[in-house]
């Protein structure tokens, strides 16, 4: 049997709610997170949270191990580094693990392993950046130059 609008089955008063009080709440919760979530959404972009990419936080430089024939101590900056690496896009991967590792870190290196294309070498080739043997005074500093101190860790 059809009903007409204005017509109710039995059991169908007007009066009844269709919608029950648990779906109701339901309904209240949904609305209330969803208001949570945009009002946290922009606080985050109002402080800048979650804006480009996140901060990273580099370790102090590093002294490298000198040898006696050196010209002067080399203190490697992370800052400068990773500012200069284009092919990393700022991320630590460019280098770590290889060729350099981050837990069990070797403060030796040599002329010879970077001639070879390792450690420095890898991108110290002359061609992605300066060669090894291009410029002493870009690696090797005057202590005086260098900016180190005994906070940097390393013996130069």
């Amino acid at each position: 049997m059809r009903h007409s609008p204005d017509q109710h089955s039995p059991g169908e008063g007007a009066s009844s709610d269709p919608v029950s009080p648990r779906r109701t709440t339901r309904v209240r919760r949904n609305i209330l997170l969803n208001f949570v979530c945009v009002v946290a959404c922009a606080v985050a972009a109002a402080l800048g949270i979650g804006a480009g990419a996140a901060t990273l936080r580099l370790p102090p430089d590093i002294a490298y191990d000198r040898s006696p024939d050196s010209p002067g101590p080399v203190i490697f900056s992370h800052v400068n580094h990773v500012a200069l690496a284009p092919s990393t896009e700022g991320e630590c991967t460019g280098c770590h693990p290889e060729p350099f590792k981050m837990l069990k870190p070797s403060r030796h290196v040599t002329h010879d392993e970077m001639n070879a294309g390792k450690l420095c070498g890898t991108c110290h080739d002359g061609k992605t950046a300066s060669g090894v043997q291009d410029d002493c005074e870009h690696c090797h500093k005057a202590r005086s130059q260098s900016g180190y101190s005994a906070r940097t860790g390393g013996t130069p």
